[in-house]
């Protein structure tokens, strides 16, 4: 494939674009392609499946937080915690 390979961007997936239009392939450059356009787009897939339910424990870590230390540097459960565990 002598063409140079661009990037197709559609709603923060990207996908490896390459212009055919004015040269001819074989075969094996058409499998090629298609390789490569299957595990761009997997990838893709696989990003955005990860991305959400990141947020969603990050966003449930930081609710939990602001419930026990109501806005406080730390929770109070904590010095008890560390004065028992001096004893």
């Amino acid at each position: 494939m002598a063409n140079e390979i661009s990037t197709y961007i559609h709603e923060g997936m990207e996908l490896p674009f390459e212009d055919w239009s004015n040269a001819l392939h074989s075969f094996s450059d058409l499998a090629s392609i298609i390789q490569t356009t299957h595990d761009a787009a997997r990838t893709s897939a696989v990003k955005a499946i990860n991305r959400m339910p990141t947020m969603c424990n990050w966003l449930i870590g930081y609710y939990i937080v602001e419930f026990e230390q109501h806005g406080k540097d730390r929770a109070e459960y904590g010095a008890l915690l560390l004065k028992q565990m001096g004893e």
